[in-house]
């Protein structure tokens, strides 16, 4: 796929919507309903994606063909299915262990699962459980891998090479999630997802492995 050079402010303009959409969205909810809780992070969530999904649709009409399956390959095939579980269910419980916990024979103990565990505490019964799920596990890698994967590592390759869009988009997903102790997880997690979109010449294979992925984190939080 030979990225189209998308204008850098559809990447800026993306994430400053993303995050001004989801702090509205949750100072609303908890306005209204008083809940600080799962609902509420959850309702976040869905915010980000009015710039994750929506900025990469308007770049599409504005700057595109107007069809984003096209503009940002994002296509699935059967084939995506197998490389993407077993990326993604092999990344969560095997290779980012491993990565753990290495770093920490030189850091000493890092609470690595800390911010997971704590959005499991807040998860409630079935019903948050069931929605953590969907959202976490479905809406999430596919709003990210749009955005990431797509519109971003589009930008940086058309500009500085593929390189510096595999390398740069994983770096910049790692570091907007604020985690600092997940964020060489994170960026070895994106690199993979970018590569995957990257040589595959669409979105669908990083789709696949990120759902596998966020399914994976959410099954081991339930059944601990």
């Amino acid at each position: 796929m030979v990225p189209n050079r998308w204008s850098p402010w559809w990447v800026i303009g993306g994430y400053v919507v993303a995050n001004v959409s989801a702090a509205v969205a949750v100072t609303l909810w908890v306005g209204a309903f008083g809940d600080a809780g799962i609902a509420a992070v959850l309702i976040g969530s869905i915010g980000l994606w009015v710039g994750f999904v929506g900025v990469p649709w308007w770049a599409s009409r504005v700057e595109g063909s107007g069809d984003v399956r096209a503009d940002f390959a994002a296509h699935v095939r059967w084939v995506d299915v197998p490389v993407g579980v077993l990326s993604g269910v092999g990344l969560q419980l095997v290779a980012l262990p491993a990565l753990y916990w290495l770093v920490q024979l030189a850091t000493g103990p890092l609470d690595v699962e800390g911010p997971a565990t704590e959005l499991a505490d807040r998860a409630g019964g079935p019903a948050g459980w069931a929605l953590f799920a969907v959202v976490v596990g479905v809406g999430a890698p596919v709003a990210e891998e749009l955005f990431f994967r797509g519109l971003l590592r589009d930008t940086l390759g058309s500009r500085g090479g593929p390189t510096v869009g595999v390398v740069g988009s994983s770096a910049l997903f790692a570091a907007t999630h604020f985690q600092l102790v997940q964020f060489v997880g994170l960026f070895v997690a994106g690199l993979v997802w970018a590569l995957l979109a990257q040589r595959s010449g669409r979105l669908g294979p990083a789709v696949v492995s990120h759902m596998a992925f966020n399914l994976s984190t959410v099954s081991v939080l339930y059944l601990a």
